[in-house]
């Protein structure tokens, strides 16, 4: 028997052309190992941090409108109104701002942004109809004049920056005054004639991301005038797919691609395979993004609505996905940090969870967070092979008392077509570390790749394999 080191890690690449590769990663990161020698593999497949409950009360659920955290404080829109959170110990709490319910906002999409008003925070919160000004100060909510909605709302230099529901200009408050807008203060992007889709601030700069190009802006003291020669020749095509990650903007393009902004030039960091899945959507324009840092890991995340949610790790530069219970994609409308804990916004329905590395269930103990993945090729080029055994090294005898934790492993000789029937073993009872994973008698093979899911309320790390292969 000679057993063979084999590489089973990796992220999502599943090519629209199955025989050249078919590889997934669901709720696994893959990690780098930051240890030059002595480690048992360079990267492993890290369980995500899952979605714990906490006690939510006074909860107006409903779909998510907006969230921002503003200082310590998060605040959220749901059914038309803007509610402040108070979080406890493994609780949460929703308050009404101003103390009573007020439905204003309708149940689009709103954006939020905000600044300093001397003794507290001026909260801009702008729908597609309308906008208002909640006063953290004196707890009033107060309507913009003569404001007929915007589908961005931005800070930058004690101004508050918008743009016409209609995309054809972006304007801008008066200075250090939220609630005053002139018609004198609207600029055009016009070095194509296409619509604006979005804005991002960073570095001092207004980007202006429009259908086929993006314009940059600055502050020139008494107007805002265009960085001349900085027409980037890519548009985006979802305003929510826009994020601003460490001062680097992410979005997607109007060709169905991700980018990021290297300098000025925009720096294509998706693949073909994830870009054959986002081209599968009947609308594009409605992909929904959010980020989340945490343990060295910082992540931007793209779900496309009737597709996947695809999760680009910057620190490593690898794809992964990421699945709610019962869902192709994930149900996150934003992670947010409040002190030294992460919370996850659900977009369906406003609940918001603890985003915690040490929980492996999603929601509840009845929903389970399943991690998968499934392998690159192994082959002989095209002569057979037989394969006596595989035995994968994971985090065995690592679970709480009292509970199991599967593994259900299988293969396919058909490029994942079709396959076998699911093998199953578990992680082993509390202690027995050294416990084997070992699938026998898996037959002859020409071209095989193998599907390993797990599931139960413990870690479950997929570290390294080894394959038993003879001809």
């Amino acid at each position: 028997m000679a057993l063979t080191p084999v590489n089973i890690l990796g992220g999502f690449y599943t090519d629209d052309t199955l025989p050249v590769a078919n590889q997934d990663t669901v709720n696994y990161i893959p990690e780098i190992v930051e240890v030059s020698d002595g480690a048992r593999s360079p990267v492993l497949l890290k369980t995500v941090p899952a979605n714990r409950a906490i006690t939510l009360n006074s909860w107006d659920t409903g779909p998510t409108q907006a969230s921002l955290v503003v200082d310590t404080t998060l605040y959220i829109v749901v059914d038309g109104a803007l509610f402040r959170v108070g979080f406890g110990t493994n609780s949460a709490t929703m308050y009404p701002v101003t103390g009573t319910k007020t439905v204003v906002f309708g149940s689009s999409r709103c954006y939020m942004d905000y600044m300093q008003n001397g003794t507290g925070y001026d909260i801009s919160i702008y729908s597609g109809q309308n906008g208002y000004v909640y006063n953290t100060t004196n707890d009033t909510l107060t309507a913009i004049p003569d404001f007929e909605g915007s589908i961005a709302c931005n800070f930058l230099d004690q101004y508050m920056i918008g743009v016409k529901p209609d995309g054809t200009s972006w304007f801008t408050s008066d200075v250090a005054d939220p609630l005053t807008f002139s018609a004198f203060d609207q600029y055009s992007s016009e070095a194509s004639p296409d619509h604006i889709v979005g804005l991002a601030v960073t570095s001092r700069e207004i980007w202006v991301f429009n259908e086929t190009t993006i314009e940059t802006f600055y502050n020139a003291g008494t107007s805002f005038q265009r960085n001349n020669g900085t027409v980037i020749q890519r548009g985006c095509a979802a305003r929510n797919s826009i994020q601003v990650i460490g001062g680097v903007p992410f979005w997607l393009g109007d060709d169905g691609c991700v980018y990021l902004a290297n300098g000025y030039q925009p720096q294509r960091i998706s693949t073909h395979a994830i870009e054959a899945e986002i081209g599968k959507s009947a609308d594009i324009s409605t992909a929904h993004s959010y980020f989340w840092e945490s343990r060295g890991h910082l992540v931007y995340c793209l779900t496309i609505q009737d597709g996947m949610t695809f999760c680009y790790d910057i620190s490593t530069q690898i794809w992964h996905r990421r699945e709610s219970f019962g869902a192709e994609n994930s149900n996150t409308w934003d992670v947010v940090r409040i002190g030294n804990k992460l919370y996850n916004i659900d977009r369906n329905n406003s609940n918001i969870y603890l985003f915690d590395w040490d929980y492996y269930r999603d929601d509840d103990a009845s929903n389970m967070l399943v991690c998968k993945r499934r392998t690159q090729y192994f082959h002989n080029n095209q002569q057979f092979l037989r394969c006596n055994n595989m035995e994968l090294v994971m985090n065995t005898g690592d679970v709480p008392a009292n509970t199991t934790s599967e593994v259900l492993f299988r293969y396919s000789d058909n490029f994942g077509r079709t396959f076998s029937n699911y093998r199953k073993v578990t992680l082993g009872d509390v202690g027995e570390y050294n416990k084997k994973l070992r699938f026998f008698n898996l037959g002859r093979m020409e071209t095989r790749l193998f599907e390993i899911s797990t599931s139960g309320n413990s870690r479950r790390e997929l570290i390294a394999a080894v394959l038993d292969l003879t001809k």
